[in-house]
């Protein structure tokens, strides 16, 4: 058995990490081979499809490992691992985990890293040879995130060997289809630095901080020098570096220089701007959407985070089936705007910024809208890409109210990608802040004077489209009033809601399935501009639906097992939010084949039709 072969081997343990674990992109290792390229991998389990176990060592980080385990008593969840074969022994410097991209990161997590010695017994498969080297990653739940990279390096295992053949990595978790992987790279013992994490471009608000980070992995200590545009920063010998009050004369060319005391190559970065602009004065404003899908809410448009990876949270999306998808965000006050930054989503779908125009309006002596500046973008069904800096649009306009972005084109143009995804909207210029504008009154000033309810052509269940009429004493002040739409259902208090205080349409549409008393209402507020006082006001109208959907409430019977909390009465519950979903993933013990629903109506009818609603948070193609 092969374990310490040469002095390289020793001097491994003594390298100088931030950590023994390093999470960040690709490496730019210079002159290093990842020698598990290629290399077959075992699963212990069975593999959705084509996410097969080969797709570890392939060298594409798109295609990824995907266990068929669900957790039942067929697929077991625990204890699933892979296995790959080195085909030899090998010193090594690090072996690195690359997390899926476009979904479900936190399937990468609770692992159990393993590696085995050259001498298991090849006529005994339940042999595996002497354990070298063992570690857990991640055992509290946390992930890489979206095409994240983990990094692992002997001191995570200082009394083992960082050597062998045969690297192992089992799932200690609970959950369903676990661990799957995009690539596992392994690379040996080198003598050389490599950048794990590469510092990147950065734009901050004038007087903000602004930081640059690297990580490097190599043998002994390593040092570090920031320039910027090609001369030394005094002081600047960490792996990170802070401009803490950003100016002007701060923008320019970074990048740094990593040397060690073991006598390698000294490696230099790649190199990255900063952009020091104006005040972004989109963060004391409101945003509105046409439709939200997926969680994607428009206030995630000027949450201050650039972040385009949709798993991180901070992404708008509208959601399915919208005629016209758009956003619009309505300024604090009448503003001058310098320029406009958008920021695109980066981990997958980037098309759906595509084909739009932007729009800026301004008040009238009446307060309404009028628009100042019109311009349609990427026509060309190009779209811009933000990966370090965003698209910017320069405006130069006084007395902006709200700004307004809106896909062009039609869903059939763009099948399956007919959405509007931003990941983050800033508007650059001077404007008044909240405090700024106006006293508050001290009591409630604003008034809902009425509703008028459209039923659907032929009455009964179906869509019912609602216009409010409202005022606000302030109006001269030209106040935002934004709405808030329900339709309650009196027998069993179900509820649907349209709206909320980043809602400024006095309509909306409600899909009422259910038979009932249905009590419907709007509240207005013009909470946008005083959130400090109780000012909404409701008024509210009733509606009887007798007739109709023949299938509401009625018992319905699944031909196979169900996932918990979707059960198959929610078919006919008359709540769209609700959905069911087999269990079935398509082994022999849960086929996909011939599995159904039915419905008992209990008596015999004359259907003039049968309407399936599908779900509209996610899987439509399900």
């Amino acid at each position: 058995m092969k374990k310490f072969n040469d002095w390289k081997t020793w001097a491994f343990f003594s390298f100088c990490l931030f950590g023994v674990l390093l999470i960040g992109p690709n490496i730019q290792g210079q002159g290093r081979e990842n020698i598990a390229f290629g290399k077959p991998v075992t699963a212990s389990g069975d593999l959705w499809g084509a996410q097969l176990a080969g797709n570890l060592t392939d060298g594409d980080l798109v295609t990824f490992g995907h266990p068929l385990n669900d957790g039942t008593e067929f697929q077991p969840t625990l204890g699933f691992f892979y296995e790959i074969d080195l085909d030899d022994e090998f010193d090594l410097g690090s072996i690195e985990l690359l997390n899926r991209t476009g979904c479900c990161p936190e399937r990468l997590t609770n692992v159990q890293i393993d590696i085995y010695a050259d001498d298991r017994d090849l006529g005994d498969p339940e042999s595996t040879g002497t354990l070298n080297w063992t570690t857990d990653l991640r055992i509290d739940g946390s992930h890489s995130g979206d095409g994240g990279r983990d990094v692992l390096t002997s001191e995570l295992d200082p009394e083992g060997f960082f050597n062998g053949r045969y690297v192992r990595i089992t799932n200690l978790s609970g959950a369903p289809y676990n661990p799957q992987i995009a690539e596992v790279e392994i690379y040996s013992f080198s003598d050389e630095i490599a950048i794990i994490d590469q510092p990147t471009s950065s734009v901050v608000e004038l007087e903000s901080s602004a930081t640059f980070n690297v990580n490097a992995i190599g043998p002994g200590e390593l040092a570090y020098q920031w320039f910027k545009d090609g001369s030394e920063i005094a002081g600047a010998n960490e792996a990170s570096y802070t401009i803490s009050n950003a100016m002007p004369e701060d923008e320019g060319d970074y990048y740094v220089v990593i040397s060690n005391d073991e006598g390698s190559a000294p490696v230099t970065s790649e190199t990255v701007t900063l952009t020091v602009t104006g005040v972004n004065i989109a963060r004391w404003g409101v945003a509105s959407q046409s439709t939200v899908g997926w969680d994607g809410l428009p206030s995630k448009a000027i949450d201050g985070n650039t972040s385009g990876v949709f798993p991180e949270g901070s992404i708008t999306h509208t959601g399915q089936g919208d005629p016209t998808p758009w956003l619009e965000i309505h300024l604090f006050g009448p503003s001058f705007v310098e320029s406009i930054a958008l920021w695109n989503r980066t981990d997958c779908c980037s098309e759906r910024l595509t084909n739009f125009k932007l729009s800026a309006f301004a008040l009238d002596e009446s307060c309404n809208p009028q628009l100042i500046f019109e311009e349609t973008y990427f026509d060309d069904n190009t779209f811009p890409v933000t990966t370090e800096t965003p698209f910017t649009i320069e405006l130069e306009e006084e007395g902006v109210s709200s700004i307004r972005i809106e896909r062009l084109g039609t869903p059939e143009d763009y099948p399956g990608q007919f959405f509007l995804s931003l990941a983050e909207v800033q508007i650059f210029g001077e404007g008044p802040e909240p405090g700024d504008v106006q006293e508050c009154p001290a009591e409630g000033d604003t008034h809902c004077l009425g509703l008028t309810i459209t039923p659907p052509e032929e009455g009964g269940p179906g869509t019912y489209s609602v216009t409010a009429e409202a005022s606000d004493d302030d109006n001269d002040g030209c106040v935002q009033l934004s709405y808030t739409f329900t339709a309650e259902r009196l027998e069993d208090g179900f509820t649907l809601t349209v709206g909320g205080p980043e809602y400024f349409q006095n309509e909306a549409e409600f899909n009422i399935l259910g038979p009932g008393t249905w009590k419907i209402s709007a509240t207005v507020d013009d909470e946008s501009l005083c959130p400090d006082v109780a000012d909404d006001a409701t008024c509210s109208e009733m509606v009887e639906i007798d007739h109709g959907n023949v299938a509401f409430g009625k018992e319905v019977f699944a031909s196979g097992e169900l996932w918990a909390g979707f059960p198959a009465s929610n078919l006919t519950d008359g709540n769209l939010t609700t959905l069911t979903h087999p269990l079935n993933n398509g082994s022999l013990e849960q086929p996909t084949l011939d599995f159904f629903f039915e419905i008992d109506l209990v008596d015999s009818y004359e259907i003039d039709r049968i309407e399936l609603v599908n779900r509209d948070n996610c899987c439509p193609e399900r």
